[in-house]
């Protein structure tokens, strides 16, 4: 059975809430809006529609979430290796692109931009995401 359309805002509210359960109400509503933009800006990068609910989704999800959570008390992401840094900004352009469209809509939504490390951490899931959803999409032999 398919969820209808119309329910899916609700559920998520549901399974971020749960997760954050001392985050007030606002913020969850926040949090989804935003998840909500980052994904629509995948599936415009990507052509069609991502998958929400699998492996890779769930992890980029929980990412997120920690880092809206982060944005919302003002805390820093603890710095990234730099190898890590510079591997990142050698992935093709559709993991660029996106990253940096992500992190336009976050700083729109939560006021604050994201930075050089948080935005590698993002792309590491970002990459993950679409490499995960071009296996599926390739036939098997």
């Amino acid at each position: 059975m398919r969820l209808p359309e119309a329910e899916a805002t609700a559920c998520a509210l549901h399974f971020v809430g749960a997760q954050f359960d001392r985050v007030p109400v606002d913020l969850t509503v926040k949090m989804t809006r935003t998840l909500e933009r980052i994904f629509d800006c995948l599936d415009e990068q990507a052509g069609r529609t991502l998958p929400r609910w699998d492996q890779p989704a769930a992890r980029f999800v929980t990412h997120l979430r920690f880092l809206f959570v982060r944005l919302a008390s003002g805390e820093d992401v603890v710095s990234v290796p730099s190898a890590l840094t510079r591997a990142l900004s050698e992935v093709d352009a559709s993991v660029r692109d996106s990253t940096t469209a992500i992190a336009r809509v976050i700083e729109e939504e939560w006021g604050r931009p994201i930075g050089e490390d948080e935005w590698a951490y993002v792309a590491l899931h970002v990459y993950r995401l679409l490499d995960h959803v071009a296996a599926s999409s390739r036939p098997t032999s």
